[in-house]
């Protein structure tokens, strides 16, 4: 966690917002993982922004971590976010962000 705080703050300083998707989308997974789930749903949301804003190759798998968030506050909303994550895993051919979508 320390290291991904570091990272955000160095792409904070630095105005690099390739780092700073990437850094959030990271920090909210693991914030997600250590059950912080509304500070996790609002990371993800942010590096999301930033993806969608730029066109990033990051948005594919920051749509697999917000399904996996509504998933874990029971949303049920998790399903149009998976199918997304795929279809723009298959575009941007990330092979690893398509399997974790189809596992999920």
């Amino acid at each position: 966690m320390d290291l991904i705080h570091q990272a955000l703050s160095l792409s904070e300083r630095s105005g690099n917002l390739y780092g700073k998707a990437r850094a959030l989308g990271e920090l909210g997974k693991a914030e997600l993982q250590s059950g912080k789930n509304d500070e996790a749903g609002t990371l993800i949301g942010q590096a999301l922004d930033i993806d969608k804003l730029n066109g990033y190759k990051f948005e594919a798998l920051h749509l697999f971590y917000k399904a996996s968030y509504q998933g874990v506050i029971g949303g049920g909303r998790s399903d149009p976010d998976l199918a997304d994550a795929r279809a723009k895993a298959l575009i941007a051919k990330d092979t690893f962000t398509f399997i974790q979508t189809e596992n999920a």
